[in-house]
C-alpha cells in the first residue's frame, strides 16, 4: 500500500469513528435528558420531586403540587389512585 491509500485508510478510519462516537453522544444527550425529566414535578415539571403518594408509592411530585393534587382530588397525578396520604422521600448519604 501506498502512502496515499493509507492515508486514505486512516481517513476513512477516522470518519467512522467520528460518525460512531457522534451517535453515542446523541444517545448520551438523550439519557441525560431523560434523567432530568425524571427527577422534576410531573405537574408543575419544573420544581424538584419531593412528595410521594401513599399507597401507590409513585413519587412524582414538588410538595406543592402534592398538597394541591391531594386536596382538591385526593388522588395520585399518574395513577389516579385514591390517596390516603403523603410521603416525603428521603435519601440516605
Amino acid at each position: 500500500m501506498g502512502g496515499e491509500e493509507e492515508s486514505e485508510v486512516a481517513l476513512r478510519r477516522a470518519l467512522q469513528t467520528n460518525r460512531e462516537l457522534a451517535g453515542r453522544n446523541i444517545l448520551l444527550q438523550d439519557r441525560v435528558e431523560q434523567s432530568e425529566r425524571e427527577r422534576v414535578c410531573v405537574v408543575c415539571m419544573t420544581s424538584p420531586r419531593v412528595q410521594g403518594f401513599y399507597p401507590c408509592n409513585h413519587f412524582c411530585c414538588c410538595g406543592d403540587c402534592a398538597a394541591k393534587c391531594y386536596e382538591r382530588e385526593g388522588s395520585c397525578p399518574m395513577c389516579r389512585t385514591a390517596s390516603v396520604g403523603l410521603s416525603p422521600r428521603f435519601f440516605v448519604v
